[in-house]
């Protein structure tokens, strides 16, 4: 029980770290140009979002039930990685009732569930809907979902 209260404090707490990072990139030009300017410079570096997110990948790695809903589907955590962007492209990357929403997608088991249901390769797909039709579905679902 114990050990269970703490894997959600500490997802939660990613997740708000998350949340405050996309926050705080939203609409600051300054950040956006000196990142450009250092990707530039030195190759591509990773925002705060995708540090957050790299570590709550981590987390969920060690997670039983994340680890077997994977497993059931055959997916990998690369598999993830491509879910979030491509929420992300498709309407998703938006903040709903204090969750970043491409990322929480993954974080529950739920929501995760679904999302591997309609997964295939490198885009979702849904029954007699075309690939981008199908990612702007689950992109809308999951916006209602939070």
């Amino acid at each position: 029980m114990f050990k269970i209260l703490r894997f959600s404090l500490k997802k939660s707490k990613i997740l708000t770290r998350i949340r405050k990072a996309v926050e705080a990139g939203k609409f600051d030009a300054q950040s956006i140009l000196e990142s450009a300017m250092k990707s530039a410079v030195s190759g591509k570096t990773m925002s705060d979002k995708d540090l957050y997110t790299e570590e709550l990948l981590t987390l969920l790695s060690k997670d039983k039930a994340t680890i077997n809903l994977l497993a059931d589907y055959k997916l990998k955590f690369d598999d993830l990685r491509v879910m979030i962007s491509t929420l992300e492209q498709h309407g998703a990357g938006q903040i709903v009732r204090g969750h970043y929403v491409a990322v929480s997608s993954i974080a529950f088991v739920d929501t995760l569930n679904v999302l591997c249901n309609y997964w295939e390769n490198d885009g979702f797909k849904i029954e007699d809907k075309s690939k981008s039709e199908s990612n702007e579905a689950m992109a809308y679902q999951m916006l209602r979902s939070f």
